[in-house]
Parts: structure tokens; sequence; C-alpha cells
């Protein structure tokens, strides 16, 4: 195979992998997400204004110095307010008394779930998952059914949009809603003009970090592009290992922390670029470079001052030029850039103050 050839493959190769771990990101790590978790006591449903309230179907009760309410109705409803469109967690705390009965939960007179009592007698949590179809912003409304007569009790109600999966590292959350192969979740896209800005961004910091990575070692420089590729390889095996299972294992999707998303990209990737740099770099060239990147850095500390001097100088020349013509708003910002630069400047001229020593001189 020609080299031409070669350089091309890895050239696309690198787009895709830039695409992909753009993907992952957006797919894996939710920023939009509105995540929420209410707790509310059926009791105290006057105290939480519009966000949670009863309405037919429902007596309040107490015993034992519990504060409860009993559906005392055939029939009852509520309602719950939710920050945005959603799917949803409904965690009931109540009590069966009667082995037979039932709950049937109702959204928009559509049979959403049954309750059924495993502990008689005993406070206990049971859970209903609402859709996002059936919720909408703000109020919504729940119906609750019995199908036997006898006595039923409530005591608070937890409604979360969001579950932390308790793991030591890589965090995560599930969201209740269905899968989506090409959607964060819901209707939330997933933006693809990033993705390719990603893919062309990713190929230039792999060809700049093979330039800095090459003048260290004595081989040549298509030999290190294509062996710096390999380094990449593991973070997109890993995040498709990742994406496949949250798409094809569970019925709701998990999304991973940014911190536990980044350490897995480096991580990977720093395993790769850790042998290369034990295998490939050579002593003598590293202190060779590090000698003429001294040379052309600190030696010309004057230098770099002095530009970003003259860079505020000219500056305020043309702020002053703009108030002329009472341009005030540009002229404010150009000075402050320009102010910056001043700091920037004097700040050099310090640093080569002290690294030189020439306070010895005096």
């Amino acid at each position: 195979m020609k080299t031409y050839t070669k350089i091309a493959i890895y050239l696309v190769l690198s787009l895709v992998i830039g695409f992909l771990l753009l993907f992952f990101y957006q797919t894996m790590v939710d920023s939009q997400i509105t995540k929420f978790k209410k707790e509310y006591q059926y009791a105290c449903a006057v105290d939480y204004e519009d966000n949670f309230l009863l309405l037919n179907g429902w007596k309040a009760r107490k015993e034992s110095g519990i504060n409860y309410t009993s559906m005392d109705k055939d029939r009852a409803i509520f309602l719950i307010f939710l920050p945005s469109k959603d799917a949803i967690s409904l965690a009931f705390k109540l009590r069966f008394h009667d082995p037979n009965q039932k709950i049937k939960v109702y959204v928009k007179q559509k049979l959403i779930d049954v309750l059924r009592g495993s502990k008689i007698g005993e406070w206990e949590e049971q859970r209903v998952m609402i859709n996002a179809r059936m919720m909408k912003k703000g109020l919504n409304k729940i119906e609750l059914k019995k199908t036997e007569k006898t006595k039923l009790d409530f005591y608070s109600i937890k409604i979360t949009n969001y579950q932390d999966i308790k793991l030591t590292f890589l965090r995560a959350y599930a969201v209740w809603d269905s899968t989506k192969w090409f959607r964060k979740r819901g209707c939330i896209n997933v933006n693809w003009n990033i993705c390719f800005l990603g893919s062309f961004i990713f190929t230039g910091i792999w060809l700049v970090y093979s330039a800095i990575f090459w003048p260290l070692t004595e081989k040549k420089y298509l030999y290190i592009l294509r062996l710096d590729f390999w380094t990449y390889l593991p973070p997109v095996l890993i995040f498709s290992i990742l994406f496949l299972i949250s798409k094809i294992a569970y019925s709701y999707t998990f999304f991973y922390y940014k911190f536990d998303f980044f350490l897995i990209l480096i991580g990977s990737m720093c395993i790769g670029k850790i042998y290369q740099m034990t295998q490939y770099i050579k002593k003598d060239m590293c202190i060779l470079r590090l000698k003429q990147t001294y040379e052309c850095t600190i030696k010309k500390y004057n230098v770099y001052a002095n530009i970003f001097i003259c860079l505020f100088i000219v500056m305020m020349l043309i702020s002053a030029g703009l108030l002329m013509y009472e341009l005030k708003f540009p002229a404010e910002r150009l000075t402050n850039v320009a102010f910056f630069i001043l700091i920037i400047g004097i700040l050099i001229k310090l640093i080569r103050y002290f690294v030189e020593k020439e306070y010895n001189m005096e």
C-alpha cells in the first residue's frame, strides 16, 4: 500500500474518531436535563401551595402520633407540579389493609399501572413510572381507583425524573425515558454540526501533538503519527460498549457525570501515550529540545514583554481615535483589553527580573 493511501486512511479514521467522541459526549453526558426530586406528605398537602394538591376522595387521619391521609372513596384525585415535560417516577409510601386490594393509576384517563400490597398493615413503597408523553409542564392530574371497599392509607409521595446509580466509579444516573438511538433523550436531538466540527478539531489536535512529540524521537513523523493514532482507540471502544449496554440492556437511558467521562477519556488515552514516551523519547533529544525551548522563551522574556507593552500603546491610540468619533462603548472595551495586556507585559518584566537575578547586579 502506498504511503499517500495510508495517510488518507488514517486521516479518515481520525475524522471518524473525533466524530464519535463528540457523539458519545452528547448522548452519554446530558447537560440539558433539568433534574428534580420532590417528596410530599399527604397530611401536609395544604402547605405545598400549588405544587401538590389533593382534590376529592381523601380524608386526613392520625394514628400513634403519625399524620396520614386515607383514600375514603373508590376514586381519588391529586395534582402534582412538574418544572418541565418529562418522564417521572412516583414512589408512593402507602399501607394496604386487604390482600385483595388493588389500586389502578390513571393519567389522562389511561391506565398506567396497578399497585398491589405485599406487606398487609405495614407502610411500604410502591413505584409507578409515567412516560413523558403523558406529562406536561405545570400541574398534572393523577387519578387513583380502588378495586375493593376496604381502607387504604397514604403517607407520602416522592416524585423524580432520575435516579442516581450508586457506584464508586463511573457515577451515573438513569432517566425514566425510553431509549433513543440517535437522540440524547426524548425530543432533544444530537447536534450533528458539533460532531462534524469536533472531527476536524480532533484531527488537528492529533497532528499537532504528533508534531510536538516527533522531535523528541529518532523516528519518522509518519511513524509517530501512526503510532499516536492507536492511543485514541481505547476510549472509543470503552464508550461504544457503555453506549450499547445502555441502549440494548435497559428501557431507560444512562447518563454519566462529566468528570467520569473525561476521566475515562484522558486516562485510557494516557496509557498508550505513557508507553510511547518510555519507548521512543530519547534522553539526549529531550534535553536538546528543552534547551532550545529555553532559548526561545525564558531568554526572550524582555522581547515578549516589549511586544505586549507596544501593543498596549497601539490599542490606547485606537481607543482615543474611537472616542473622537463618539464610539464610547467599543473604546471602553478596547481600553479594558489594553490594560489587561499591559499587566501581562509588566508581569513578564517582573519574572525576568527575578529569574535572571538582576537584583543581585544592582
